[in-house]
């Protein structure tokens, strides 16, 4: 068993990692609950692990890196909508152009799509 101590395991070992100037850090789970090395959101702790990523990208690129907690909704929000719409053609296809500006890295569009549709 590891403690995940709140999300301190995690910044302790990920900014232990980036001390050392690595070209390359591999984040991995085996979503084993019981040693502490989950990362993907979860009932119990929300998006806590990918948000203390997410800055630890913020302190090491600054600006450059763009990206926001809220963002890290999206992936489920789509996947809400898609599951309460299965067969609304129209609601369908904004979805795609939601996925394509996830793609393109244009979240700022992704999430104007989705919450238009969520506001429906």
């Amino acid at each position: 068993y590891i403690d995940p101590e709140g999300g301190d395991m995690l910044r302790f070992t990920l900014e232990t990692a980036l001390r050392a100037n690595p070209d390359v850090i591999q984040l991995i789970t085996w979503n084993d609950y019981g040693e502490g090395t989950i990362i993907e959101p979860t009932e119990e702790f929300g998006y806590q692990y990918l948000e203390i990523i997410q800055a630890a990208a913020h302190d090491l690129h600054g600006d450059a890196f763009s990206f926001a907690a809220a963002d890290l909704e999206l992936p489920l929000r789509l996947y809400t909508l898609r599951k309460d719409n299965p067969h609304d053609d129209a609601i369908n296809a904004q979805l795609d152009d939601a996925v394509a500006a996830i793609i393109a890295g244009d979240l700022t569009t992704a999430a104007q799509i989705v919450d238009t549709l969520d506001a429906n």
